[in-house]
């Protein structure tokens, strides 16, 4: 479904690259994780591979047409493959259920209210419906960030370090749960972490990233 090959990113001041020849691929329904420690390259592939930045070189195909030029483009990135940001990007003076609701407003009134149920249960947070994100846990945020994306129906689900908030019994319980999502939306998912347990956990492939260069993809 992805294939990404041989990209590259250099920021202006890097003596080295931020991103050096990456390449993989990534099946329909495939979970894979980017491992790596903090200035390795993981969140400037990530965002290279939702189309919100440019390669300097390379190219990267999603279900066979190649991703187009941010810059070129209305609205950076692709419909189908859909980021959740470590910083949750959630609107703070909206309920969880108008949060996630929001993404749904190009459908029918009976839909968007349908499935925000859906989506907040499939989440586990129906019961925090009426909240403002500010009354909310990490681990609750997190499911709210999720659902919010959900909503947009994404074919590749992107994560950018999810867990690095939440204590290890919270983030333990979402992994399980975000397995589960995954497998019940039929979606295919790319995380990046510097965790390499939860890569373990979750991943069918995991790939090792250090100084911008992939050194593993198995």
């Amino acid at each position: 479904m992805l294939s990404v090959k041989n990209i590259s990113k250099k920021f202006p001041g890097e003596s080295l690259g931020a991103v050096n020849g990456l390449s993989l691929e990534i099946a329909e329904g495939e979970k894979v994780a980017l491992v790596g420690k903090s200035g390795s390259g993981k969140t400037t592939a990530l965002r290279m591979i939702a189309g919100l930045i440019k390669p300097d070189e390379g190219e990267i195909f999603f279900e066979g047409e190649a991703l187009k030029d941010p810059e070129e483009q209305l609205i950076a990135g692709h419909p189908d493959i859909k980021m959740v940001f470590q910083d949750f990007q959630v609107k703070p003076n909206m309920t969880v259920f108008e949060n996630v609701k929001y993404n749904l407003l190009h459908y029918n009134k009976e839909y968007q209210l349908d499935r925000t149920s859906e989506l907040l249960k499939l989440c586990k947070i129906y019961d925090l419906k009426d909240k403002k994100p500010a009354e909310l846990s990490g681990g609750q945020k997190q499911r709210l960030a999720l659902a919010r994306t959900l909503a947009e129906e994404p074919k590749l689900l992107l994560m950018d370090e999810p867990f690095s908030s939440l204590d290890p019994s919270t983030k333990e319980e979402i992994l399980i749960d975000l397995l589960e999502i995954i497998k019940d939306e039929e979606i295919a998912l790319l995380i990046v972490t510097h965790d390499a347990s939860d890569a373990l956990m979750i991943a069918d492939k995991i790939g090792f990233l250090a100084d911008g260069n992939l050194l593993q993809f198995d």
